[in-house]
């Protein structure tokens, strides 16, 4: 049987990822669950909320409304 690699803190690989400020490479793996799944919800409102820290507000407004939009329909 084939085991996931390690990595070093037990944490999934879009975890990881994030941990390793690759956000954008999270929300791509992510999005594998489907582009409707809260943790792409997730991911996006987290890269979202770090563009705003830059001052990047129009690529962020995109990322958010799109995270609300995901966490909206599930309701």
């Amino acid at each position: 049987m084939r085991q996931a690699p390690a990595t070093g803190s037990g944490l999934g690989l879009g975890r990881l990822l994030q941990r390793l400020g690759d956000y954008t490479g999270a929300l791509a793996r992510r999005e594998t669950l489907g582009p409707e799944h809260l943790l792409v919800a997730k991911s996006l409102y987290n890269l979202g909320r770090l563009l705003q820290d830059r001052g990047e507000q129009g690529a962020a407004s995109d990322l958010l409304k799109r995270s609300f939009n995901i966490r909206l329909a599930r309701f």
